[in-house]
């Protein structure tokens, strides 16, 4: 995937989103998922061909980096989640050379019956990388956090819900936090998954951004608040998601791979 800087700031753009308070989502530019998505494809066709964290990423790198500014941090986990690569949130010499090699190679596939699929979600728990395809090509990739552990179960699962400012119960160990309180970890966006009935395992949003390319929730996959409302108006209630670590998605199918030429 590569892109003229110019065209850089036009996908950026597209995935920035408003969260609406009283209970909708709007985007900022009023673009439907639908349209943002042709955007997102008519731009992916141009060359010469960079991932649309890369320029972002080589500016910061150029002025100097502040890995407590979240701004830098999150810019360089998608960075890091575009390009296969594990996403923990710092610079290190695999990031440094994905980053200026040339060569790279970025390959994702998946298996044959899913490429049928309008939309498809595959979540892979050891990299820490949530990655939407349409109809079997990569439309988004975006950093996470998962569970602690082995709390984030392997599953093939659907989207059961979807929820605009959703209520936290505590999980049992907590006080239970409204919707829409800026300390609800569950952020602004909750999408259920089947596992669990829609209620226990989610995707959703946070209320602790530094916590992204780390495992340490109680199971459910965190997103960037921005991120999360661009899944939720992108992907419909049924979409297939599929959860696991690296070894058991290449077991059923899914692999995602940098190399350098």
């Amino acid at each position: 995937m590569k892109l003229y800087a110019s065209s850089v700031l036009s996908v950026l753009l597209i995935v920035l989103q408003l969260i609406d308070f009283e209970g909708s989502l709007t985007s900022k530019y009023a673009l439907p998922a639908q349209e943002r998505l042709e955007e997102w494809h008519a731009v992916m066709a141009m060359e010469p061909v960079i991932t649309p964290s890369q320029a972002a990423l080589q500016e910061i790198m150029e002025r100097g980096p502040d890995w407590k500014r979240l701004e830098d941090r999150n810019t360089l986990i998608r960075f890091q989640a575009e390009n296969n690569i594990t996403v923990d949130g710092i610079y290190g010499p695999e990031t440094e050379r994905t980053l200026t090699d040339t060569g790279k190679v970025i390959t994702d596939r998946i298996p044959n019956d899913m490429r049928s699929e309008e939309l498809f979600v595959a979540i892979d728990i050891t990299r820490r990388i949530l990655t939407v395809y349409q109809y079997g090509e990569v439309v988004h990739k975006y950093p996470i956090a998962v569970g602690e552990g082995d709390l984030t179960p392997e599953t093939q699962t659907q989207i059961a819900n979807k929820v605009v400012n959703p209520y936290w119960a505590g999980a049992g160990q907590h006080d239970p936090v409204p919707g829409g309180d800026p300390d609800n970890p569950l952020g602004p966006i909750w999408l259920g998954l089947e596992l669990g009935g829609g209620s226990t395992y989610g995707i959703h949003g946070n209320a602790a951004p530094f916590s992204i390319g780390r495992s340490v929730s109680l199971g459910c996959i965190r997103m960037i608040n921005e991120d999360v409302a661009f899944l939720y108006e992108l992907i419909p209630v049924g979409t297939n998601v599929w959860i696991a670590t690296t070894a058991t998605l290449e077991s059923w199918g899914i692999v995602k791979q940098i190399h350098y030429e």
